[in-house]
């Protein structure tokens, strides 16, 4: 009956980890991932259980039974930690694309600033010095230059009427 007892407990409380915990997979920066820490205690306790009962069946062998519970609970931890890496790794990826918009939008705006600045001169009739800027304009963001810089009538005035320097 004790034999039986032990059997039904390993094979009830064994292996949760092994088929309640998958890998976790980092896709994207915005992916969630759940790393759950409570199967594998589960397992660990289980395995201890186990092991605190007689180590020896009737007729001399060894009961392995906590063996289960116990390698199910290795991999369940081995997992939770992998998860917790991966949840480091993906906040330093979003940590990284915000930077990288914040850059993008800082210089977005400052090649803003610069064409504001080219139509005013453009339309006073200094065209050296709008194109000047112009030049510091595309070096800064070349798809914003020939979207607004060089649409604007005034500077686009400037640009037909001087050679580029």
């Amino acid at each position: 009956m004790r034999v039986l007892a032990s059997a039904l407990i390993a094979v009830m409380l064994g292996g949760c980890s092994v088929l309640g915990v998958r890998p976790p997979q980092l896709r994207d920066s915005r992916t969630e991932l759940d790393c759950d820490i409570v199967l594998p205690i589960a397992d660990t306790l289980a395995g201890v259980a186990l092991l605190g009962r007689e180590a020896v069946l009737p007729g001399g062998q060894l009961d392995s039974s906590a063996a289960i519970p116990l390698a199910s609970a290795i991999y369940g931890f081995a997992m939770y930690r992998r998860c917790r890496r991966l949840e480091h790794l993906r906040e330093d990826w979003a940590n990284a694309e915000m930077a990288g918009r914040a850059h993008r939008q800082a210089v977005r705006d400052e090649a803003w600033t610069l064409t504001k600045q080219a139509a005013v001169v453009a339309r006073a009739g200094d065209c050296p010095t709008a194109l000047a800027i112009g030049t510091r304009v595309r070096a800064l963001d070349l798809d914003f230059h020939a979207s607004v810089f060089m649409v604007d009538i005034a500077l686009a005035r400037c640009a037909t009427s001087e050679p580029a320097r």
